[in-house]
């Protein structure tokens, strides 16, 4: 649950995705017979822009743009990581140590349960596995099967892995585990990419979650520390988490509402983003947390809780999706009418530039840019409801990052391959001591609100109303590069079909 990047995200009460047209180009448009499809039309302000009737427009959808990069073909040190699409394969090692209280019934029953937290069905977890929930964030792009083997018995007590120096302990576990296996398993079958590197490994250990001691008895990813060659391939990425956290009662999760969950996934589903090369959108910085919960936020979150990389609930988020190679969005470098539809449902995004000049000549996801989708409480958004969370969304809405995915100057700066080293890191802690005051607008942050041109919790819970717009809520002193206005909400049967809106460009 550790690692990160940086944002700005905006929060309207209003919702997501195609280009329409420039501006100047709205003209009649052909009526519709089904009367299933209502409207709720906002009159634009004439300042804003010159349109006519909003109900006589023809939306003409421009063409995504598809970006032939991702994290795993070119991101910034994240090259080993596990594949984002196609049907790679999870290694999943169940250990148990020689003190293990737990009996043979006990240990085919977990077997049993991770079969169904990595491959079951929703029926089967009252959730998603993690094979269900990434087929739906991906929109089936990704589909992961895990091989689930048996609990292999190590040769130590576990106090012996714990005592390890510098926390190696789970590194001592997985060349343990990896050297007895080369025997009976055929690594090669697990390098999806054939990139030469075991894609990911997860270690599912017999032990009680210690809060107490979160860097050890946690739930973590991490990478391969010591060399080998097996079957042709190379240990690389592996998590390492409790048998406990797949099941409610003991996983000590409260941010997420528990209740109908038979197997959770949630904590698996999160720390394999990170063998994907995500990081975690929440800051390290325990000052930072406490303004935060001092305020009765239960952490320091970018997104407020709202991404699967944040508080470990809910769809990942558009950035990530981008960078996995998941959508391609709608660039926009001029004034134009777009409509948004469910991001969760059709993967509709509008990318603007932080410079369109400048972007237009190497467009790339390695910018500075803004996206701009529509949030809904279908899918994977619907299934988690957040809780002790005073920022919760009830409704649909625009959300707006602002995106500092720039590689860095000098990549060797962060020491590992494990972090996906952009401008902007969570765990740039030099970076983070220059802060005077928490002064959240020059604060490394992956993802964060701006209300009013102003980054703090207490302005969290804030939806806009369809008739605002934008540089309404930022005095016109924002330096974002770009305003819009919402010209029509369009509903079929009650649910939110899509959003019509103007965008200006500055």
């Amino acid at each position: 649950m550790k690692k990160f990047l940086i944002v700005l995200m905006l929060l309207f009460l209003t919702s997501c995705t195609h280009i329409i047209g420039a501006l100047q180009e709205f003209v009649n448009s052909d009526s519709t017979d089904d009367s299933n499809i209502t409207s709720e039309v906002i009159n634009p302000d004439n300042d804003f822009v010159d349109t006519p009737n909003v109900n006589e427009l023809i939306i003409n959808n421009g063409e995504k743009h598809h970006f032939n990069e991702s994290l795993k073909k070119d991101g910034p040190m994240t090259g080993e990581c596990f594949p984002s699409i196609g049907t790679p394969k999870l290694l999943v090692i169940p250990v148990t140590f020689t003190d293990s209280h737990s009996t043979s019934f006990h240990l085919r029953k977990y077997e049993k349960d991770l079969q169904k937290c990595f491959n079951g069905s929703e029926e089967e977890t009252g959730y998603y596995s993690l094979n269900g929930f990434y087929k739906e964030s991906s929109y089936g792009k990704l589909d992961v099967k895990a091989d689930i083997l048996d609990f292999y018995q190590l040769s130590q007590a576990s106090r012996y892995y714990e005592s390890q120096p510098k926390n190696n302990g789970s590194q001592v576990i997985l060349e343990e585990v990896i050297r007895a296996l080369d025997k009976t398993i055929d690594f090669s079958q697990y390098d999806y990419d054939n990139d030469g590197f075991i894609d990911g490994i997860w270690l599912v250990y017999d032990h009680s979650i210690d809060f107490n001691n979160a860097n050890f008895w946690w739930a973590y990813q991490t990478q391969a520390g010591f060399r080998g060659i097996f079957d042709g391939k190379r240990p690389s990425y592996y998590g390492f988490a409790s048998i406990d956290f797949i099941y409610t009662n003991k996983n000590g999760q409260t941010e997420y509402d528990k209740s109908g969950i038979n197997i959770d996934a949630h904590t698996f589903i999160h720390e394999t983003g990170h063998m994907m090369g995500l990081d975690d959108y929440y800051s390290y910085d325990l000052n930072q947390r406490r303004f935060f919960v001092d305020r009765g936020y239960p952490a320091c979150y970018g997104t407020y809780g709202y991404d699967m990389m944040d508080a470990t609930y809910g769809d990942h988020g558009v950035l990530s999706k981008l960078l996995l190679g998941w959508i391609d969005p709608f660039v926009i470098t001029e004034n134009s009418f777009v409509s948004l539809s469910s991001f969760a449902k059709t993967g509709d995004a509008i990318l603007i530039p932080n410079n369109s000049k400048d972007y237009i000549k190497n467009m790339t996801i390695y910018a500075h840019y803004y996206l701009m989708v529509c949030y809904d409480e279908s899918l994977i958004n619907g299934k988690d409801k957040p809780i002790n969370n005073p920022s919760a969304i009830s409704t649909d809405g625009i959300v707006i990052y602002e995106c500092h995915a720039e590689k860095p100057v000098n990549p060797g700066y962060y020491g590992n391959n494990y972090l996906t080293g952009f401008k902007y890191n969570n765990t740039d802690n030099k970076t983070f001591s220059k802060l005077n005051g928490f002064d959240y607008e020059k604060s490394e942050w992956f993802v964060r609100f701006l209300t009013n041109g102003i980054e703090t919790a207490d302005n969290a819970k804030v939806l806009f109303n369809v008739n605002d717009c934008l540089r309404n809520y930022t005095k016109e002193k924002t330096t974002v590069p770009f305003n819009f206005k919402v010209l029509r909400r369009d509903t079929i049967n009650n649910e939110l079909d899509k959003y019509v809106i103007a965008i200006k460009i500055y």
